[in-house]
């Protein structure tokens, strides 16, 4: 595999008593082929938030995470492109 084979997106979003958030990449996807993980913590030091996670919308140069309930926390997205 070369350089151009793999990307990667990594961001945070910060949810402010929300059930939604936007992360605007660096550099757009050249496809919506690509896997999201997304995971909950809240803004203290003890760990995860008591939510449920899911991408509402994905496209090249973006995606929207709701949550099962507002929180106020952090959204860590992991965005990947393996292969052409």
């Amino acid at each position: 595999m070369g350089d151009t084979d793999v990307e990667i997106e990594v961001g945070s979003i910060y949810f402010n008593n929300t059930d939604t958030g936007t992360l605007t990449y660096d550099a757009q996807f050249p496809n919506t082929e690509y896997q999201i993980l997304v995971a909950a913590r809240n803004g203290s030091d003890s760990g995860g938030a008591n939510v449920n996670l899911y991408i509402s919308e994905k496209n090249t140069g973006s995606v929207l995470v709701k949550s099962s309930a507002p929180f106020t926390g952090y959204v860590d997205v992991f965005a990947v492109r393996i292969g052409s």
